[in-house]
């Protein structure tokens, strides 16, 4: 399971034996916020995203303030074919040069956090 924790909404996948271990993804109602914002909030939501994707819906489950976020099957991508996008993303960058401040940022961080991981292993 993971899960995405925010002030309008709680996002989360699971991949249990209840969802036949078919990966599904969830909507849920943060505290402090009401029901009827929420549902009201997240139907429009949808219906935004019904305009790109018109196969996505949303129900709500057993479980009081949450909802099944509904992609048949037939219309998720899996894995590896988004492979495709971040390889032709990456290539752009090599060829362009303009690589985004905040993944210029996280680059460094992560080369230091494995540097420094390295220094302190083999002392």
């Amino acid at each position: 399971m993971s899960v995405v924790k925010g002030t309008k909404a709680i996002i989360k996948t699971v991949q249990g034996k209840e969802q036949g271990f078919v990966k599904q993804l969830y909507a849920q109602k943060p505290d402090g916020l009401e029901e009827k914002e929420f549902s009201e909030n997240l139907q429009k939501t949808i219906k935004k995203i019904q305009g790109t994707y018109p196969f996505v819906s949303a129900s709500p489950t057993p479980h009081k303030g949450e909802y099944l976020i509904d992609i048949p099957v037939e219309n998720r991508e899996g894995h590896e074919s988004h492979f495709r996008y971040v390889a032709e993303r990456f290539f752009d960058y090599l060829e362009n040069r303009d690589m985004p401040e905040w993944e210029t940022a996280n680059t460094l961080a992560k080369y230091y956090i494995t540097t420094e991981a390295v220094k302190v292993a083999n002392e």
